[in-house]
């Protein structure tokens, strides 16, 4: 049976959904979204526990919710 590893999007790919969704965002919002979604791969990942890893699912929220913000 093969292993098969979980790989997630590059942060490339995360920006350019993050301004899609929101153009108004600056550089430093999108950072702080991006920083709020990274958490670290933690014990269950042994020797790769101190990565750190961006949860694109959380960022978009993050970002949906910064519409709502500028809307008001």
């Amino acid at each position: 049976m093969d292993i098969l590893l979980h790989r997630s999007s590059s942060i490339g790919s995360l920006i350019k959904k993050i301004t899609e969704l929101n153009p108004d965002l600056g550089t430093h919002e999108i950072i702080g979204i991006v920083r709020q979604a990274t958490r670290l791969a933690g014990e269950n990942a042994g020797d790769y526990r101190s990565l750190e890893i961006v949860d694109e699912k959380i960022a978009l929220e993050l970002t949906e919710k910064s519409l709502k913000k500028t809307t008001h």
